[in-house]
């Protein structure tokens, strides 16, 4: 799970301006993880250094959720004609050659 934190999660925590634990009484950021590959065998949500109690965890920072495809989410989060939607964004973090 560390590793996982190092590697995957915290870099792309930190690109989206989440380096901590929300204030108390604030509502955790949701991330929508859309893993490919070998990362779709690992738990994204989990990652982190739980023993050290310092809230470097995806689990202290956010509210995961995950999509199978981006075009999944994007339809997902269509809204209706009803719905108005806020400050709604999405990030797409592509790594074309990644080494091992």
């Amino acid at each position: 799970m560390e590793w996982l934190w190092d590697v995957v999660a915290e870099p792309v925590l930190a690109d989206l301006g989440i380096d901590g634990p929300p204030s108390a009484g604030q509502q955790p950021p949701r991330v929508w993880w859309c893993p490919t590959g070998l990362l779709t065998m690992l738990p994204l949500h989990g990652a982190g250094y739980h023993a050290s109690g310092d809230g470097r965890t995806v689990l202290d920072r956010v509210v995961s959720s995950y999509t199978p495809t981006l075009r999944a989410l994007r339809e997902a989060m269509k809204p209706s004609a009803d719905d108005m939607v806020g400050d709604a964004s999405l990030l797409f973090v592509g790594v074309p050659e990644a080494p091992d």
